[in-house]
C-alpha cells in the first residue's frame, strides 16, 4: 500500500524513513523501487498561463538506478546504446526518477482539451523527471535537493536548463497532432483507379504529373505516447516521441490534406490536363467561346474527340452537356486527389505504427539552439507536434533530425506499397533483404495485439544498370484481445517490380507488355506514342506495382483454392516468359498465354518430363510450338539463347531435384496459398495466428526471384477476373522521366 502524503514537499521526510536512506546512490542493495507515496495534494502546474491541477489521490513514485541490470519500465533509461534511449544507463552515475501519475484537469475542474490538449488526461496522465547524482551521494540527501525544487515538462524554463543525463517527460493516452509531406507522384501512382474511375471510356489514360510537386498533410494519431525532453551537452537537447501501449490504446489515424500545404489545385491541374490530353482551362475557354449548334470545323473536331476520349456517346450530345460534364469531373477529380492522398497518409502511418515496437521513436530530432524553441514547447506537451515540424522546414538549422516515421526526412520519397520507408531501403544497391518482424504489446489488462511485418526485398547495379522489386505482405491486429486468432487481423499485400533502368525508346515495346501483364484488363495500359515520347525524354525508372487490401486477398486466394475453378497457375507462368521481338507470341501477353499455358500445364502435371534432361525438353517444346510460327520455333530450338522456354525452366532450376527445384517452388508456393485461404476464410476465428508467418514463408519462392514475382502479379489477377475482383486490386505502371523530375503514370 502506498504511503498516504500530504503534499510533494513531504517526500523528502518519508523517504528518511527508507532503510536504504543512508546508503550511496551507488550500493548495489538500494532497490530500484525506493516507495510509492499518494498525495492529497497535486504541485503547481502552469502551461501558457494556465494552471492546473492533478485530482487528489494521484500517485508519485521514487526509483533509484545505478546498475546496467536495472531496468525501466517506461523505457527512458536503459543500458542499451544500441535502441537509442534518451537517457543511457551507465556505471558511471546513478539516477533518480520521480513520477506524478493520475488524472489532470485545469483548476476549477475543467477538462485540459479547454485548451488545445490532443493528449487526454481523463485516463491517467504521468509526468517523469530523471535527475543524474554522483554515486556516492546519499539517498537522503539526493532526495532531498530534488524535491525541494521540483521540475517538470509543463514549464519551459525547466526544460530548456536540462543538463546531460536528464530528462523531463509525459506519457498521455490520445492523439497526437503531426505533419506529413510526399511527393503527389506517388499520391496518382497509389491511387490511379479513383482517378481513372471517374472515366466511362476504356480508353488509356496516361497522367503526367511533376515528381517534385509535394502534399502536405494533417495527420492525427490516436494511441499511447511518451513525450521526452533529454540533455544531451550544455548546448543541446533531445527530444522524443515514443510509442506507449500500456493503457491498450488502438492506434487509429485520420488524415487531412493541409489547406497551406496541400497543392491540391496545382496537382489537379496536372491531372485534368491529362485527362482531357492538353490544357483542361484552354479546352473550357474553347468550349465557352463556341456556340451551341453552329460549331467551327476544329470546335466540332474538339468536341467529338473528348466525347469518344470519355465514353460519352450515350449522354452527351450538345455543346452544353459536355461543359457541364467536364465542369463536373473538376470536382470529382478534386475530391479523388484528395481521398487517394488522405488514404495513402492513412494506410502508411498506421502500418508503422502497428509494426512499432513499444518505445520505438517516432520522433527523434536534436534541438540544436534550445532558446529558439521556447515558442513551440506548449504546442509539444499539447500533443500537436506539427509547429515544431513547420519550424524544421524554415529554419533546418535549429535542427538536426535523426528520425521520423521511420525515416530520416520529413518528406516521404517513393513511398510504396503500404509503408511509408521501404522506398529507403532499395536506394541501397546490391541488396537482397528478407526481413520478418512480429511486434507483440501487452496492456494493462494483459491482452495482446501483434503485428506481422514481411519484407521482400532485391536491389542490384550492374555496370550502371539498375533494377529492383519488392514485396510486402501485412498482418496486424488493431485492437487487444485476450486470445488472438486469425480473424482478428488486417492483412494486405504489395508487390512492386522496377526492370532494368537503362531505358530507351526501344524499350516502350517490352515496358508496355510488362505493364499489360501487371494490369487486370484491356488492350493496352497506356498509348504506345506516349509511352515512346517519355523514353525519349530522359527516363530513369519504370515501376510496375499491385496492392491488395484484406477484401482482395481474400477473393484471390479463395479462388486459388477453389477445386470447382481452374488451375490459372500455368497461364500465369506462360505470361510471365520475357518479352522478345523474334516473334509476335513472344511480345503480347495474351498470345504468350494461349500458347505457352499447354507447355507449363504440361510441365507442371508430369515431373517426369524434366528426365531426359535440357535437349529432350528443348525437342518437345520445338515440336509443340511447331505449328505457331517460324520465328518462335526457331528462338525454341536454340540452346544459348535467353529467354527460351526452357533457358527459363533452367534458370528457374527445373531440372534439380525438388524442394529447391521449380517444381518444389511450385508446391511450397501452393501450399503458401492454401495457408492463406485457411487464415482469411470462414474459419479463421479458430485458427492460430502461428499460421499468419508460415503462410508467407511458404510464398517466399515466388518472391524471390523477378520470373517468379511477375507470374505471382499474374496469377493474382488472372484469379481476381475469375473472382469478379478486379475493382478491389490497385495497380499502375510509372516511368520517371526528364532526369526524374516527371512522372507518366498509367
Amino acid at each position: 500500500m502506498p504511503e498516504n502524503l500530504n503534499s510533494f514537499e513531504e517526500i523528502a521526510n518519508a523517504v528518511k524513513q527508507l532503510t536504504a536512506a543512508g546508503r550511496e546512490l551507488g550500493d548495489p542493495a538500494v532497490p530500484v523501487s525506493l516507495a510509492t507515496f499518494s498525495l492529497a495534494k497535486s504541485p503547481r502546474l502552469t502551461l501558457e498561463g494556465s494552471e492546473f491541477a492533478f485530482s487528489a489521490g494521484l500517485e508519485a513514485a521514487v526509483e533509484e538506478y545505478n546498475s546496467e541490470d536495472d531496468r525501466d519500465a517506461d523505457g527512458i533509461l536503459l543500458p542499451d546504446a544500441d535502441a537509442a534511449p534518451p537517457l543511457l544507463l551507465t556505471k558511471k552515475d546513478a539516477w533518480l526518477k520521480y513520477r506524478l501519475g493520475g488524472t489532470l484537469r485545469l483548476k476549477g475542474g475543467a477538462e485540459i482539451s479547454s485548451v488545445g490538449f490532443s493528449l487526454d488526461a481523463k485516463g491517467s496522465l504521468a509526468l517523469f523527471d530523471y535527475r543524474v547524482h554522483s554515486r556516492p551521494e546519499k539517498v537522503t540527501a539526493a532526495v532531498a535537493a530534488d524535491v525541494a525544487s521540483p521540475r517538470f515538462v509543463f514549464d519551459a524554463a525547466h526544460v530548456l536548463a536540462l543538463k546531460s543525463g536528464e530528462a523531463l517527460a509525459l506519457r498521455a493516452a490520445g492523439s497526437l497532432k503531426l505533419g506529413v509531406t510526399l511527393h503527389w507522384s506517388d499520391v496518382v501512382t497509389s491511387g490511379l483507379r479513383s482517378l481513372t474511375s471517374l472515366l466511362r471510356a476504356a480508353t488509356p489514360v496516361t497522367l503526367q504529373i511533376s515528381t517534385g510537386l509535394t502534399a502536405g498533410l494533417d495527420v492525427t494519431l490516436s494511441g499511447e505516447f511518451l513525450v521526452v525532453f533529454s540533455g544531451v551537452d550544455e548546448t543541446t537537447l533531445r527530444l522524443g516521441v515514443r510509442k506507449a501501449s500500456t493503457l491498450g490504446a488502438t492506434g487509429t489515424v485520420t488524415a487531412g490534406l493541409s489547406a497551406k500545404a496541400g497543392n491540391l489545385d496545382a496537382a489537379l491541374g496536372a491531372v485534368l490536363d491529362s485527362l482531357v490530353g492538353g490544357k483542361f482551362d484552354a479546352v473550357l475557354e474553347a468550349l465557352g467561346k463556341a456556340t451551341p449548334g453552329a460549331l467551327t470545323a476544329s470546335e466540332q473536331k474538339l468536341f467529338d474527340g473528348l466525347v469518344t476520349r470519355f465514353g460519352l456517346e450515350s449522354i452527351v450530345t450538345k455543346l452544353p452537356d459536355l461543359a457541364k460534364w467536364l465542369a463536373g469531373l473538376r470536382t470529382k477529380a478534386a475530391d479523388a486527389l484528395r481521398k487517394a492522398a488522405e488514404s495513402r497518409v492513412t494506410l502508411g502511418v498506421s502500418y508503422e505504427y502497428g509494426r512499432s515496437e513499444t518505445n520505438e521513436l517516432f520522433l527523434d530530432l536534436l534541438l540544436l539552439k534550445p532558446a529558439t524553441f521556447r515558442p513551440l514547447h506548449a504546442d509539444l506537451v499539447k500533443g500537436n507536434v506539427v509547429p515544431l515540424l513547420e519550424d524544421l522546414k524554415a529554419n533546418p538549422g535549429r535542427y538536426d533530425l535523426k528520425r521520423f516515421l521511420r525515416r530520416d526526412t520529413l518528406t516521404v520519397d517513393e513511398s510504396w506499397g503500404f509503408s511509408l520507408s521501404v522506398g529507403d531501403v532499395l536506394k541501397l544497391k546490391g541488396i537482397d533483404t528478407e526481413k520478418t518482424k512480429k511486434v507483440t504489446e501487452k496492456d494493462a489488462l494483459g491482452r495482446t495485439r501483434i503485428a506481422y511485418d514481411a519484407l521482400r526485398g532485391y536491389s542490384a547495379s550492374f555496370f550502371g544498370d539498375e533494377y529492383a522489386w519488392t514485396t510486402n505482405f501485412s498482418a496486424r491486429m488493431t485492437a487487444f484481445t485476450a486470445d488472438p486468432k486469425a480473424s482478428d487481423f488486417d492483412y494486405g499485400l504489395h508487390l512492386s517490380f522496377q526492370p532494368s533502368s537503362k531505358l530507351g525508346a526501344d524499350d516502350a515495346g517490352r515496358l508496355l507488355d510488362l505493364a499489360n501483364l501487371w494490369r487486370a484488363e484491356g488492350p493496352d495500359a497506356v498509348s504506345p506514342a506516349d509511352l515512346e515520347g517519355a523514353l525519349k525524354k530522359r527516363p530513369v525508372r519504370f515501376t510496375v506495382e499491385l496492392a491488395l487490401p484484406e477484401a482482395a486477398l481474400a477473393e484471390v486466394v479463395g479462388r486459388a483454392t477453389d477445386p470447382r475453378g481452374p488451375d490459372r497457375l500455368p497461364e500465369a507462368l506462360a505470361g510471365a516468359l520475357p518479352f522478345r521481338t523474334i516473334s509476335p507470341v513472344r511480345q503480347r501477353v495474351g498470345l504468350r498465354t494461349a500458347v505457352y499455358a499447354p507447355l507449363w500445364r504440361a510441365v507442371l502435371e508430369n515431373p517426369d518430363l524434366r528426365l531426359g534432361g535440357p535437349s529432350s525438353v528443348r525437342l518437345w517444346a520445338q515440336n509443340a510450338l511447331r505449328g505457331t510460327d517460324r520465328g518462335l520455333s526457331f528462338l525454341e530450338a536454340q540452346p544459348r539463347i535467353s529467354g527460351t522456354f526452357v533457358d527459363v525452366l533452367e534458370k528457374q532450376s527445373y531440372f534439380f531435384n525438388p524442394p529447391n527445384s521449380l517444381l518444389g517452388h511450385v508446391a511450397r508456393f501452393r501450399s503458401g496459398i492454401a495457408s492463406l485461404a485457411h487464415v482469411l476464410g470462414s474459419q479463421a476465428a479458430a485458427v492460430s495466428p502461428e499460421e499468419i508467418p508460415f503462410a508467407y514463408q511458404q510464398l517466399l519462392p515466388f518472391l524471390s526471384q523477378s520470373f517468379f514475382l511477375n507470374a505471382f502479379a499474374r496469377y493474382i489477377l488472372l484469379l481476381a477476373e475469375d473472382a469478379g475482383a478486379t475493382g478491389l486490386v490497385s495497380g499502375s505502371a510509372r516511368l520517371d522521366f526528364n532526369g526524374g523530375a516527371d512522372a507518366l503514370v498509367f
